[in-house]
């Protein structure tokens, strides 16, 4: 189903992402992964795929736009082309409302809800070239209902629920799908 497509996984290493990254091997993709930890994005790397030239991986830290575009200026160096993006990364942090530290909260929102929209620009100019694709952000249950501490982290995964509706509206005309 998507021989012959590209695919970028952030935040593979593990969990969710790493099972996003074997399903889309399993179907025919070549991969590029990317995540924060070095040590598990090698540990992801040798079980994804027999074929290394299908697999990509990098280190990245997704909650900095500028090593974002130059990972994308990267990628359109070796690969000029991208089907697929599956936005993955995340944190979770939590803390009481009142005394929410600042810190914390810019950590949330550059790593959980900025980098989804940096990445989701850098991707869908390439696949506008290519005549379309398939974006996939990853939520949250909590973007509907949370718990007490969790209020940043639920207004960015709100945030990624919302901001896929309008993408989808945005990019559907250049046959990029958003969910």
């Amino acid at each position: 189903m998507l021989d012959g497509k590209r695919v970028l996984v952030t935040g593979a290493a593990a969990g969710i992402g790493l099972g996003v990254a074997r399903a889309c091997a399993a179907a025919g993709a070549s991969l590029v992964i990317a995540d924060i930890d070095h040590e598990r994005l090698l540990d992801a790397t040798r079980s994804l795929v027999d074929d290394p030239k299908n697999l990509h991986a990098v280190e990245l830290d997704v909650s900095k736009p500028k090593r974002v575009r130059a990972f994308f200026a990267d990628l359109d160096r070796r690969f000029g082309r991208l089907d697929g993006l599956v936005n993955n990364a995340g944190i979770t942090i939590e803390g009481e409302f009142l005394n929410f530290d600042e810190g914390d909260l810019e950590r949330l929102w550059s790593t959980n809800l900025r980098s989804v929209f940096v990445l989701c620009q850098e991707a869908a100019r390439r696949m506008m070239v290519n005549g379309g694709g398939a974006i996939v952000n990853i939520g949250s249950n909590h973007s509907l209902a949370s718990t007490p501490g969790y209020e940043m982290y639920a207004a960015t995964k709100g945030g990624i629920a919302a901001m896929s509706r309008a993408m989808s509206w945005s990019l559907g005309s250049h046959r990029i799908r958003v969910n």
